[in-house]
This record gives structure tokens, sequence and C-alpha cells, in this order.
């Protein structure tokens, strides 16, 4: 069985969910890193040292006492010259999964749609270990995210009347429009349609 999202699939999701399939294609344009898994097989992640700062707080942990030795994962403020990219940010999250394991899964963006770890119970899983294992299966797993996270934040009447902006905001974040995520998002949803979705 292929790991690999088909457009069918995509179909499927969006009838399922009440949401226009082109909509739903929109989203995967664009928010998408467009392979959700690495050649080696690993799901594409991305670790977030800022992140897991607070993710230490939020168990109790002193993140500054456990910095030294570890300034290339945990870190206080956003630092994308930290990135390393592809199978490496595998390499950083265990160093991270080293001082926390919990916290580490939780500050990793994952997969096909990039949902952060932290966001397991939002999107609708059992347990982080039950969302990490769908990152691991394929990329109809996380469609599975993307769609708990547009549902378990509330985003989905906003899907489903085409608010770009609201949607954009939502999934990026209030710098959004620095990115031109809402506009691109329209656009997309535009040629989706032209397809014929």
């Amino acid at each position: 069985m292929s790991k690999t999202l088909t457009d069918e699939q995509i179909r499927a999701a969006a009838v399922a969910a009440g949401l226009e399939p082109a909509a739903l294609k929109a989203i995967d344009e664009v928010e998408s890193k467009g392979a959700g898994f690495l050649p080696d097989g690993q799901p594409v992640i991305l670790f977030e040292g800022h992140i897991f700062w607070k993710q230490l707080i939020a168990r109790g942990l002193g993140p500054a006492a456990l910095a030294p030795g570890h300034e290339d994962v945990l870190y206080p403020k956003p630092d994308q010259s930290k990135y390393l990219g592809g199978p490496a940010e595998h390499r950083r999250l265990q160093k991270a999964a080293g001082l926390n394991r919990e916290a580490a899964l939780c500050s990793a963006s994952w997969g096909r749609f990039q949902v952060m770890g932290f966001n397991w119970k939002v999107c609708g899983f059992q347990s982080l270990q039950d969302f990490i294992n769908a990152m691991y299966r394929d990329e109809a797993g996380h469609l599975e995210a993307c769609l708990g996270y547009i549902k378990g934040t509330g985003l989905m009447p906003a899907l489903k009347r085409l608010d770009w902006a609201v949607v954009a905001g939502c999934y990026n974040g209030p710098g959004y429009a620095a990115n031109n995520y809402d506009v691109k998002l329209a656009r997309a949803y535009a040629e989706a349609k032209k397809k014929g979705w």
C-alpha cells in the first residue's frame, strides 16, 4: 500500500466533512509540504526549539537549566537558523527527546500538513502516541490530523464559507498576511475549481 495521498482520498474526505472538494484541495496546495514523507520513509518534520522551551515549562521543568549543550534544540525564541531540514530534523528531535520525549514530540510540526504535535488532542486523537503513529503510517493519517485540527479549532464554518482570511489566520497565526496565505488559498481554490474539483 502506498503512503501517498490520492486525489480520490482528498475528495472523499472533503465530502465526508461537508466541505467543497476544491476548498480542501486549496488547503492541500498551500498548507502542505507537497510530500509527507522523506525518501527514507520517515515523516517530514520541523523541530521547533522555542516550542520545546514552552513545553518543558508546561511540564514543570526549567529549560534554562537544561539548555547548556542543547542550544541547537532548546531556545526561548523562534530561531530559523537552527533548522537543518530533512532527516537532520529527526536527529534534532531525538536529541530533544533525550531530555523529555513527550515534550519533544509535541514540539515538532508533522507530516504533509505540518500539524504541531501539541495539537494531538485538538485533532481528535486519543493520545500523543496515536497521533505519532498516524504520522508514521501514511499521508491519509496526515489528512486526518489536518481535518481534525480544522474541526477541533472551530475552523470548519470559515472553510465552508470560503473565508480565507480566517482560515489563514487560524492555520498560520496572526502574521499570515505577511506571506499572503489568504491570497494563496483563494487562488488555489479558484484553480482547483477550474480543474473540476
